[in-house]
């Protein structure tokens, strides 16, 4: 199959009827708990620099001892505020602490897994706003979390909150704007804020079944997992669509990039893609799949699109 690309910025929009299909992942804690909101955490995005420490109980997180691979994270979006092009770095550790003594009580990430280091945009849509690791978290089934998510940017939103929950001690933060040494979180020399708030959190195992080399795709975060698998290296990965993919209020991540181009096989089994007020970038090389190398295969598959449109600086195309 070759690219259907097109040289010239472009804007696609298709409109028809689109409808649900049941998720396979299971999102932990499984309910809504937050009350309140926040910009402190988990991101600090009213300051261009900031470092951010949270504390999350196994019994808040709802986790099971099953549940041991953690593929991605996701916060809720309160008040939009959209920052595009933020570096971002999160890591993640096992803890038997409970909350923070103290501001100087922070935890040295040297002792925690490094499972996100990229570029996000944050705050473009209200709701959940999903962040796939590139390194899985390995959780140990009885403690409880911490994580750590350090900032740097050119750019802030005074309008950008998250949902939260009030939870004593449980949150740190730094922040600057003329320092990026806040956004850091190896530097240990900077002192940190106690908070007593915390957003809300959800947390799941994303990896799809692997049958005779093929993964079996059943729901879009499984889909979201073979596209940051191919998008960070490995291009050549089988999928297989076993029923209808709906893509409902997220930021949509196409598979292949022109750095790391799909060169494996996706059978869509005569299954939909199904998408509802979905948000692409509008990066260059856009689109279902934003490259496509020349081994790469794409059969069997079709699209709809209802309240979503599809644009791209330079390349756009399915």
């Amino acid at each position: 199959m070759k690219k259907i690309f097109h040289r010239i910025a472009c804007s696609l929009v298709l409109l028809f009827f689109v409808c649900s299909s049941a998720l396979a992942v299971n999102f932990y804690p499984s309910y809504s708990y937050g009350n309140d909101s926040l910009r402190d955490l988990p991101f600090g995005t009213y300051y261009k620099n900031s470092t951010t420490q949270m504390i999350y109980t196994k019994k808040e997180l709802g986790l099971p001892s099953s549940v041991t691979n953690i593929t991605i994270m996701g916060f809720e979006v309160h008040k939009i505020g959209k920052l595009s092009n933020q570096n971002v770095k999160i890591y993640m550790g096992n803890t038997t602490k409970d909350q923070f003594s103290s501001p100087s009580d922070a935890v040295n990430v040297s002792s925690l897994t490094e499972v996100f280091d990229g570029v996000l945009t944050l705050g473009a849509q209200e709701g959940w706003e999903y962040i796939d690791f590139s390194t899985p978290f390995t959780y140990d089934g009885s403690s409880n979390v911490v994580i750590v998510i350090a900032r740097t940017s050119s750019s802030f939103s005074s309008n950008l909150y998250y949902v939260a929950q009030s939870s004593t001690n449980t949150g740190l933060y730094r922040r600057s704007d003329g320092n990026a040494d806040y956004g850091d979180a190896t530097n240990t020399t900077i002192s940190y804020t106690l908070f007593s708030k915390k957003p809300i959190i959800k947390l799941a195992n994303t990896t799809p079944s692997l049958s005779a080399g093929v993964y079996q795709i059943s729901d879009v975060y499984e889909l979201r997992w073979f596209a940051n698998k191919v998008n960070t290296g490995s291009t050549t990965l089988k999928a297989k669509l076993t029923k209808n993919i709906y893509i409902s209020d997220m930021s949509y991540m196409p598979i292949g990039t022109s750095t790391n181009p799909f060169a494996g096989t996706f059978d869509g089994a005569n299954y939909t893609l199904q998408f509802y007020n979905s948000i692409f970038s509008t990066a260059s090389y856009n689109g279902i799949f934003g490259y496509i190398a020349g081994a790469g295969i794409v059969k069997n598959v079709a699209m709809s699109m209802s309240s979503t449109s599809l644009s791209a600086g330079s390349y756009a195309g399915l």
